[in-house]
Formats: structure tokens, sequence, C-alpha cells
């Protein structure tokens, strides 16, 4: 068994100056911070359906960085999905499925209020 380490997101404004270099592009942020860490949690699908074009370009940006993403909150929390929501969803993630070795776990997020039934 291996443990891979890395991080709920990359893009926050609070870690430039102090884990990003002050002054570097957005854009590069990714693959500074694969220098670091070998996963990263796509963290803002919860949030919204993530979109085909920006996994792509997570993969093409990075040569060895894993993803789990974590699955959209309207399946988990407000449960008001159907199956148009949920093509998207798997539409969106699929370049990462075809990726061979980059694609790690699908992370769904419960509210505290779920339970066993």
């Amino acid at each position: 068994m291996s443990v891979r380490i890395g991080c709920s997101g990359f893009s926050y404004k609070d870690w430039v100056g102090v884990f990003y270099p002050s002054g570097m592009d957005r854009r590069d942020y990714i693959s500074y911070y694969e220098r670091f860490f070998e996963v990263l949690e796509v963290n803002y699908a919860f949030y919204k359906l993530p979109h085909q074009y920006t996994l792509r370009s997570f993969l093409e940006r990075t040569k060895r960085l894993k993803f789990s993403v974590k699955v959209y909150k309207g399946f988990t929390h407000t449960r008001d999905y159907d199956k148009d929501t949920l093509r998207k969803f798997l539409s969106a993630v699929d370049p990462l499925l075809k990726e061979e070795n980059r694609f790690i776990a699908l992370l769904f997020q419960f509210p505290q209020s779920f339970r066993y039934s």
C-alpha cells in the first residue's frame, strides 16, 4: 500500500507569498503545486459541476499529478439532480478516466445529517 499526499484544491489567494512565490501567474499554480504534491483533490467540483475543458487543462499542465474529484453537492447534499446532471458530471471527469494512472477516486462528502438506511 502506498500513501499519497495532496491538498483539497490548489488555487487559494492566501497561499500567495506563503506557498506560491509572489507575482507568479495563476496559470502556473498547478504545475508549481505538482513539484511538492502527488495528488490534487478537485474540490471546486463540489460547488459547481466541473467542466471537461478545465480537467483536461489540469492534465495538460501537469505530468504526474493524480486526481481525486469531489462529487457535486447536488448528488450528496441538495439531491436536486437528474439524468442530465449526472451525464454532465460524468462527461466532465471523462478526460481523467481516460488518462492512465492519473485518476484516483471520486470523493463523496455527505452532510452530517446523512444516515445509513
